[in-house]
Order: structure tokens, then sequence, then C-alpha cells
């Protein structure tokens, strides 16, 4: 029998240390969280500008030849998203080809220092 009594556990010193990684590994996690919860939210609204496009895209499509102009709609917020401003430009003669209007419809968002664009060729039926 041992006069000595065993040392089992840890000290308070590594109790401290142990804590201390621990809470650097979960403010580095927490970051990363933070930058992936906004990269997935600016991916989501720039989704939706480009669905907003294609929506007004298909209107446009949807209009006789001689109606297609230039104009500008603007989707109000609704607190998920932000506001879009739609812009539909039209060439109305391609290369030198009546009957054919190029369209461009550009949706801007976050006072139009960021948007989504899509172009299209109409031709007159």
């Amino acid at each position: 029998m041992s006069i000595f009594k065993s040392n089992k556990g840890f000290t308070l010193i590594e109790i401290v240390l142990a804590i201390a990684i621990v809470g650097i590994l979960g403010v580095s996690v927490m970051a990363y969280f933070g930058n992936a919860a906004r990269f997935i939210r600016e991916t989501d609204v720039r989704e939706q500008a480009v669905l907003i496009s294609q929506q007004e895209m298909e209107r446009v499509k949807g209009l006789d030849f001689d109606n297609i102009v230039d104009e500008t709609v603007i989707y109000d917020s609704d607190g998920a998203y932000p506001e879009y401003t739609v812009n539909i430009t039209t060439i109305n003669e391609v290369n030198g080809q009546t009957g054919l209007k190029e369209i461009t419809v550009t949706t801007t968002w976050d006072n139009e220092t960021k948007s989504a664009s899509l172009i299209s060729y109409i031709a007159e039926r």
C-alpha cells in the first residue's frame, strides 16, 4: 500500500487552458456562420432579382410587337427583400433588320449598385 495518493484528474491550469482553446474555436466557428448567413442572404436577394427579370421579360414577350417600348417598373420592398427597380430598354432595329427588337431587362437593387440583366430578341409576327 502506497502512502502517497494518486494524482488523478486535471489541474486548474489545464482546465483554464482547455476552456480558452474551446472559446477561441467557438468564436472562429461563429464568425464563419455569420459570413455564411450573409452570403446566403446576398444569394437569395440576387436570385429574386433574376426571377423578377425573367418575369418582366416574359411579360414583354407577351406584348404586341408595336407596344414594346422602354419602361421602368419598381417593385416595392416587402421587408424580406429590398426595393427592386426594373429598366426595360428596347433597340428597335438590330443589325439593320427591321422587324427585330433587342430587349434588355435590367433589375437593380441596393441603390442601383447591384444588378442582374437579361437580353432577348423578339421578331415581329
